[in-house]
């Protein structure tokens, strides 16, 4: 017999996320996976900027966000999508280690 799992049930009594993961929602949102990547971070933000401030231009109200996942990086992986997101592009790291 294959047990199968049950369905999660997600209650807001029980299961919060902290207000600082609680994010304005937009149209389409790139979650970009790093380790230790200070030194590729800004070409591929900046290239990943344009596009979508292209796609934005095209279509007026469409909203699109960054999202940089550093797993526990030792080298300045956060410090490198922080200045980007002050240059005013829509960035947001996070951690997860």
């Amino acid at each position: 017999m294959t047990s199968h799992p049950k369905p999660v049930t997600i209650r807001p009594d029980v299961w919060s996320i902290p207000l600082a993961a609680v994010r304005e929602p937009v149209d389409l949102e790139v979650i970009i996976p790093a380790f230790n990547e200070s030194s590729r971070l800004p070409r591929t933000l900046a290239a990943m900027v344009t596009v979508l401030a292209a796609g934005s231009a095209a279509r007026p109200g469409w909203t699109s966000r960054i999202v940089v996942v550093d797993n526990g990086s030792s080298d300045d992986t956060v410090a490198a999508a922080h200045i980007l997101s002050l240059a005013g592009a829509e960035i947001v790291a996070i951690g997860c280690a």
